[in-house]
């Protein structure tokens, strides 16, 4: 992506994590760019998508979806905003709260280009391939893949979702003006360093036979082959997506993020590969979230995230 085709797409918005503070990231991150002027990220042209935050003093009525209804009303407006940046001529540079909004993403990505083979690039802690059925906490930034994929993994189901979860989750699933489902297929998405999942995401991968780097088999590779790998992978597509979870990184730096788990990338790692797929002709919008300052000291999260952004494409 070329920094003169960069369109900031700011989705502030908490509604799919556990915990509060998510939907500060993204200012968090424009802000530090312009405390250190390192940058100029902040100068870019942006859009902020339209979130409703204001929902989570509401009562919950879904154990296995919460605010579905309200996240189903953002993944609309996000992939309104998507595919019309990238019909615009521009390359979105999401910078969002929670990573539930990730599916509204993909799903502007499929309208902007429906006949077009779409690969994406996870790098995250978890799979975020539960849905209603398997989730253990409901909260739905873990299941915006499963939206992507299209799936409801019966096979593994330990809960009973009401009626209306079902309808919704069918809605999040068909999300995009062209109501395309699946948007991807097993075979367009790879995973690296993925070291969180639960057995019932596990169960789906193996059935699925989706590629992900493990943080050993990372380390076994080391990262230049992992991210050489990955593209390779991806030669016969046409254009790809990669999001960037903070919590991808190991603990000792993503303490900021809401869901830390040890044994992820160094920031030399995750520099390496941001410099690479960054600048990769075949990635048309990246994507940085779950960046929590209220969970972060002195704001090094975001600190630690500009210096990745800004040692790869300035």
């Amino acid at each position: 992506m070329k920094v003169d085709k960069l369109k900031i797409v700011k989705i502030k918005s908490e509604l799919g994590a556990g915990t509060r503070g998510a939907s500060l990231g993204p200012d968090a991150l424009l802000i530090a760019d312009v405390t250190q002027a390192s940058s100029d990220l902040w100068q870019l042209p942006s859009v902020d998508v339209e979130v409703y935050n204001q929902f989570l003093t509401g009562k919950l009525m879904f154990s296995y979806a919460k605010h579905i209804t309200t996240i189903a009303r953002i993944y609309e407006n996000v992939a309104g905003t998507v595919e019309k940046v990238l019909l615009e001529g521009h390359h979105p540079f999401i910078l969002s709260g929670d990573h539930s909004s990730a599916g509204g993403t993909i799903a502007g990505i499929r309208n902007a280009y429906p006949n077009k083979k779409i690969g994406v690039i996870w790098i995250d802690a978890h799979a975020d391939l539960h849905t209603p059925y398997t989730t253990p906490s409901g909260n739905l930034h873990g299941m915006p893949l499963a939206t992507a994929l299209g799936i409801d993994n019966q096979e593994d189901r330990v809960n009973n979702p009401s009626q209306f979860e079902i309808d919704a989750w069918e809605k999040l699933k068909h999300a995009g003006s062209k109501g395309i489902c699946p948007k991807i297929m097993p075979q367009d998405l790879v995973f690296i360093d993925i070291r969180d999942l639960e057995q019932q995401e596990w169960n789906v991968m193996q059935r699925m036979g989706i590629k992900h780097f493990s943080p050993p088999k990372r380390k076994e590779l080391g990262i230049a082959n992992v991210v050489e790998e990955t593209m390779r992978y991806f030669k016969d597509h046409d254009y790809v997506y990669v999001s960037f979870d903070a919590d991808s990184l190991d603990i000792n730096v993503s303490k900021g993020t809401g869901t830390p788990v040890p044994g992820g990338l160094s920031v030399d790692d995750a520099m390496y590969i941001w410099k690479f797929l960054f600048n990769w002709e075949k990635t048309i919008a990246f994507e940085v979230t779950e960046i929590n300052p209220l969970l972060d000291r002195e704001n090094m999260m975001a600190e630690s995230v500009l210096e990745i952004i800004r040692q790869a494409i300035y």
